[in-house]
């Protein structure tokens, strides 16, 4: 008996140094960081829930594309969406923007409700154009962390970002 109780202790010792990637951490479970090909896969938005409108949001898809859709609460931002490709390297996403969606014209005016701060744009052209050069931006991945009380959440850059959705084609405007 004794055998089988040292021969059991020794496999958990084993799985539990092992297993770096199960480390309890805020509560939750870091989830596998060699995995982040997969688990990036989907819509991540720079907070936990979705109200009337998104936060800043990135849908990353199989074919290594992207799109990143700006903050709808701020009626101020000209641009709506950049497109690129990205690429993961040394647990650091690599973006390359060569399109964005923007909005040309029109006239800012006070924000409604009055609780509401600053202006909107109005009466703007929305196009979409190929930017003159790519653009490369490099950030840092955090850990990717689930927890019994939201979704995966992850740092990309300074910026933590939830995961809505594992659909990337999901939560379009």
């Amino acid at each position: 008996m004794k055998k089988i109780l040292y021969v059991l202790f020794c496999f958990c010792l084993v799985n539990l140094i092992g297993c770096e990637n199960e480390i309890k951490k805020n509560n939750g479970l870091v989830v596998d960081k060699y995995d982040y090909e997969n688990i990036i896969i989907g819509v991540w938005q720079a907070s936990p829930s979705v109200g009337s409108g998104y936060d800043d949001k990135y849908h990353f898809f199989q074919d290594k594309s992207f799109r990143f859709d700006y903050n709808q609460y701020n009626g101020e931002e000209r641009d709506i969406s950049l497109y690129g490709k990205w690429r993961l390297e040394d647990s650091k996403l690599h973006i390359t923007i060569y399109r964005k969606k923007t909005k040309i014209g029109g006239e800012f005016i006070k924000a409604t409700p009055p609780s509401a701060p600053g202006y909107r744009l109005v009466n703007s052209e929305i196009v979409v154009k190929d930017l003159e050069r790519e653009l490369e931006i490099i950030y840092p991945l955090g850990e990717v962390i689930e927890n019994f009380h939201s979704p995966l959440y992850m740092t990309i850059g300074n910026v933590e970002y939830w995961k809505l959705t594992n659909d990337p084609n999901s939560y379009q405007d």
